[in-house]
């Protein structure tokens, strides 16, 4: 068990210390230019690695970059566009407090497409934020799969009036995707976005964001294209990866049940996340793959479903699992991301720092993360740190994770929706697939736009 003074090391080393300050990114936003988004590309990238060493090893190392290390490029990601089998398109942020300026760059085939807007202050910019999830009326709604805490406060912002949220959502729509660059994309027939988050943009349901209207009504992102969470820019410094051709071998955990009591929350059980996992189960069964379900699949649910039993699971999958499906209850810890943040298994709190434990490096598998908060962490100026980039650093290509304290039936709904999908094509357009699905169901945006991709486009 970690002492409290060994603790507070780690909060420390995670949080805004003198030494993590001499190396912080300050994103660079003037004019607009293509030689301004190439110098945020070429910082970014290098905060982002010193980021996910202090993921790795506690400490932000401001010492000089090590040999090895190559820096991202602009040319990096336009030789990866160029190289893309579909029409793909790279959305940057920059916000220049002190300007104040917010600067948007949607970089395509056909070159790069910016915007720059003025007047743009952190508190009126963090307002839109709030006021998009009272627009979905986020956390109000959305307790169905959240724990009742026991003497914590919980972080979340009040639910807003809805015509204010309606405005929130609208503008805060006009600001991430502007004219100029909603225009590239209809015009250009982009089919995925691809989104390297400034600060905790990470956490925005980009689906849900305004594109204008079509026939009257507001055309959404999500009826346009996909949308991906990329972990930085260096995740372009390599060709478009290949789809994956199955989804097996795999392990699907579902609804864990433990004697044991949390020392902040209670976990009820969860209906809809043991539905989720049988339903996941019976769709990778019926592959249509002709193996041995025994030498393909385990499913672990109720007190079964520990940690250990997890990794034992991929020890005689023999290390390989190509998905790695959890539907549980999540928490996430802004403040200690990798030790406070945590999956709720059989055997107690499974934390994010634990997940780098498991063998994900060779396989790379698609890890599904079918619980509250798990998109959400310790937010940076080149994004999040939490459950999700714990796990793509241990190995996984491609994280689906939460955006909110997400409802247990309706993200059965969604999420088997999306594991169906899944099997045919890449992870991105299988959610937005789901999604589509889902709005033509229940309009709600809450209810289909809580989930996001953080990974690389795979092709």
């Amino acid at each position: 068990m970690m002492t409290v003074t060994a603790r507070a090391l780690v909060l420390l080393l995670l949080g805004a210390s003198p030494a993590a300050a001499l190396g912080q990114f300050f994103a660079k936003c003037g004019s607009g230019d293509r030689g301004e988004l190439a110098e945020n590309v070429r910082a970014h990238a290098q905060h982002t690695y010193r980021l996910d060493r202090k993921v790795s090893e506690y400490w932000y190392h401001n010492k000089k970059l090590p040999p090895e290390y190559e820096d991202a490029k602009l040319e990096d990601v336009e030789r990866f566009l160029r190289r893309s089998k579909e029409r793909m398109g790279v959305l940057y942020h920059a916000h220049d407090r002190a300007s104040p300026k917010y600067c948007t760059w949607l970089a395509t085939r056909r070159g790069v497409t910016s915007h720059v807007e003025t007047g743009v202050s952190k508190e009126e910019h963090d307002g839109l934020r709030d006021g998009l999830f009272g627009a979905l009326r986020v956390p109000e709604r959305m307790r169905g799969r959240a724990p009742t805490l026991r003497g914590a406060a919980l972080l979340a912002k009040a639910e807003v009036p809805a015509a204010d949220g309606e405005a929130a959502l609208k503008r805060l729509s006009e600001r991430l995707l502007p004219t100029p660059v909603v225009r590239a994309i209809l015009e250009q027939g982009v089919e995925t976005l691809v989104v390297v988050p400034h600060g905790d943009e990470g956490t925005i349901p980009f689906a849900a964001l305004h594109m204008g209207e079509s026939g009257g009504k507001p055309r959404l992102l999500v009826d346009v294209a996909s949308v991906l969470m990329a972990p930085g820019f260096e995740s372009f410094k390599k060709a478009p990866t290949p789809r994956r051709s199955a989804l097996v071998p795999a392990i699907v955990v579902g609804d864990p049940a433990s004697t044991a009591q949390d020392k902040d929350y209670d976990f009820p059980q969860l209906a809809g996340a043991r539905a989720e996992a049988a339903e996941v189960a019976r769709l990778l069964l019926g592959d249509g793959s002709g193996h041995s379900s025994a030498n393909l699949l385990v499913v672990l649910e109720g007190g079964a479903a520990t940690s250990e039993a997890v990794l034992d699971a991929a020890g005689r999958l023999g290390g390989t699992p190509q998905l790695l499906y959890l539907s549980t209850h999540g928490v996430a810890d802004p403040v200690d991301p990798l030790d406070g943040s945590f999956l709720w298994l059989a055997d107690g709190r499974w934390s994010a720092r634990q997940f780098q434990k498991f063998p994900a490096r060779d396989a790379q598998p698609l890890v599904v993360l079918s619980a509250c908060q798990t998109g959400l962490g310790k937010r940076f100026d080149v994004g999040t740190i939490g459950m999700a980039r714990s796990w793509q650093l241990a190995g996984a290509r491609s994280v689906v994770m939460s955006l909110w304290r997400v409802d247990d039936d309706a993200t059965r709904k969604l999420m088997v929706r999306f594991l169906a999908e899944a099997m045919r094509q890449p992870p991105d357009k299988a959610l937005r697939a789901a999604m589509l699905a889902r709005k033509a169901e229940d309009a709600d945006p809450a209810h289909w736009s809580s989930f996001a991709v953080f990974g690389v486009p795979e092709r």
